[in-house]
């Protein structure tokens, strides 16, 4: 079965822009915490630019096959609140499907407080800076995914913040756009036989049918056994070697 490439791509989700220019608070920071082949958390860069790998650049996330996994395990959000501004939560959304259909209802899942950041980066040196951040989401980004079908997801953080006379909704931003990335799924191994050997099979005068062996697909496809003998197999006193052959696509 031939690789699947998803395809995460951008739209544009900045409604609270004028709400947010006038809050004395925000989103400095945001990253995207993803887990793959069970290596451990990786923090990914979205609103920010540090020594992480950058989640929005091409191909970010590499290729895998189907016995790979990849876990998107939560966000952080690095905020700020001034004078009456507080930042009541934080959230990561974020949406998968199939290229070309209409794109789903996004999915939210929260980015809880951690801690404040004992700096003041912002308002003239006044703010409170916090950390926001989720690490055990568990949601699994390859799961129910068909091969060679190209996938979009997209990805963005906000988090909700209340000041004197209203409140609001800070978005992450990326120029107006969630962010994205690209990554690929292959199929790059072959299908297993079951047995380790085959019994050898007399018969008198002719072989007019062959039992098919079977193999296992690591990505649960459908295998395809074929064999290269012409039925029947005749010829007193002679023997002919079948060779048996697994296609998972």
């Amino acid at each position: 079965m031939k690789g699947v490439r998803l395809i995460l791509s951008a739209i544009a989700l900045f409604a609270f822009g004028n709400i947010a220019s006038n809050a004395q608070s925000g989103i400095f920071e945001s990253y995207l915490v993803l887990n793959k082949d069970n290596s451990g958390n990786v923090f990914y860069d979205l609103q920010a630019t540090t020594a992480n790998p950058d989640f929005n650049a091409p191909s970010a996330l590499g290729t895998f096959d189907c016995s790979s996994t990849l876990i998107l395990n939560g966000a952080e959000n690095k905020t700020y609140k001034c004078g009456t501004d507080n930042i009541t939560n934080g959230w990561l959304s974020y949406r998968i499907y199939e290229q070309g259909t209409t794109p789903p209802v996004f999915t939210t899942t929260q980015i809880f407080y951690t801690s404040d950041d004992l700096t003041a980066l912002h308002c003239g040196g006044t703010s409170n800076d916090q950390t926001w951040q989720t690490t055990g989401a568990n949601i699994n980004v390859l799961a129910g995914l068909s091969v060679n079908t190209t996938y979009v997801i997209e990805v963005f953080t906000h988090a909700d913040f209340t000041y004197t006379s209203g409140s609001g909704t800070h978005y992450a931003n990326n120029g107006g756009a969630n962010y994205s990335t690209t990554f690929s799924i292959d199929d790059t191994t072959a299908p297993t036989p079951d047995a380790v050997s085959l019994s050898d099979i007399t018969a008198e005068c002719e072989v007019t049918s062959l039992t098919a062996p079977t193999a296992t697909d690591n990505c649960g496809g459908t295998v395809t056994v074929s064999h290269n003998a012409t039925l029947p197999i005749s010829g007193e006193g002679t023997t002919t070697i079948v060779t048996w052959t697994y296609d998972d696509g």
